[in-house]
């Protein structure tokens, strides 16, 4: 069996006229090349958003290390026990 390869493409002049044929050619290319290309959107999106949700995650943890390094400090500097 032999491998299938796409057609070669057809040499048209400007003047010659569209046949329905070209027409449904053109529009299974373009829908083909539009598929892929929301493919990649999707694709890209999600990586945006799994960076954002790690940035989001990484800032909420650092805030909450700060704010226990400052009470910390606080309650040594004030002489208070933890609550803890």
């Amino acid at each position: 069996m032999r491998p299938m390869t796409k057609p070669a493409k057809k040499k048209f002049r400007r003047s010659d006229p569209a046949t329905k044929g070209d027409i449904m050619d053109i529009r299974a290319e373009m829908k083909s090349d539009m598929s892929a290309m929301e493919y990649r959107i999707l694709e890209q999106m999600g990586l945006l958003l799994e960076n954002f949700k790690h940035d989001i995650v990484g800032a909420t943890k650092d805030g909450i290390d700060s704010l226990k390094t400052r009470v910390t400090r606080l309650e040594r500097h004030t002489g208070l026990a933890a609550a803890a």
